[in-house]
């Protein structure tokens, strides 16, 4: 009965399945999508899980913390773009801060050319553990100027 389901279910519906379960081999499965001929069933990056706010499967996946889906999502063959913002100009990067579930985080900074906006994100512990040595962060942090000077006796 479950099969018979699933072949009845589209393929966006199937892709967000897989992602509430975590599962990223059925995502792999429906995002190859080698069984239907079909090209309109087809699920892409520009696939919208949510069309008020224009959020795709990646979207998706920040919301569900499924970090081995988002995993899949971002790095080869499909490689999609994690930089990609909704209506409301939020990124999964942005969305994932918001929840604070580090491993999220991480995956989709390491991910994105310009990972972290500072003045989006106010200093906390995930933006130190992405870019732990940060003179910007570090001062944002401390509301303080650090300015480029050796120290002078350093001692170890």
């Amino acid at each position: 009965m479950a099969e018979l389901l699933e072949r009845f279910s589209n393929s966006l519906s199937r892709a967000e399945q897989a992602v509430k379960n975590d599962c990223p081999d059925k995502l792999r499965d429906v995002l190859k999508n080698e069984r239907t001929a079909f090209t309109s069933d087809l699920v892409t990056e520009k696939s919208l899980v949510n069309h008020q706010i224009r959020e795709n499967l990646l979207h998706f996946a920040v919301h569900q913390s499924a970090s081995r889906c988002i995993n899949l999502l971002l790095n080869p063959p499909f490689c999609w773009n994690s930089e990609s913002p909704n209506s409301l100009g939020h990124t999964p990067l942005d969305l994932a801060m918001r929840r604070r579930y580090l491993p999220v985080v991480y995956l989709l900074a390491s991910h994105s050319d310009s990972p972290y906006s500072y003045k989006k994100h106010p200093f906390s512990v995930e933006l130190l553990l992405i870019e732990p040595c940060s003179i910007e962060l570090i001062s944002g942090a401390l509301n303080a100027t650090f300015i480029d000077k050796p120290i002078k006796n350093p001692t170890l």
